[in-house]
């Protein structure tokens, strides 16, 4: 507990290739780090991994799942949907 940050940044950052942290969490995933909807949804997976969440995706079809990945713009947008799902 209270590693989760740390965790999911460390994470986004082999994603990414370069380092992340928190004065990143605002900037544009597709634009200022260059990820595609593969990358995002590989993010996703971090932050569900680091707060031990259980989002809905598994119910969902690949079409709900690729709007719900355009629909991240930044790590906040992931970090505040997975934090919904906390267990």
């Amino acid at each position: 507990p209270g590693q989760e940050m740390a965790h999911f940044l460390k994470g986004v950052s082999v994603v990414t290739g370069r380092t992340i942290t928190e004065a990143d969490l605002d900037k544009c995933l597709s634009t200022e780090f260059g990820l595609d909807e593969l990358d995002i949804s590989e993010c996703l997976i971090i932050a569900e991994e680091a707060w031990a969440a259980l989002s809905p995706r598994s119910d969902m079809t690949q079409n709900q799942l690729d709007q719900q990945t355009d629909s991240f713009q930044t790590l906040d947008d992931i970090i505040n949907y997975v934090q919904r799902f906390r267990g």
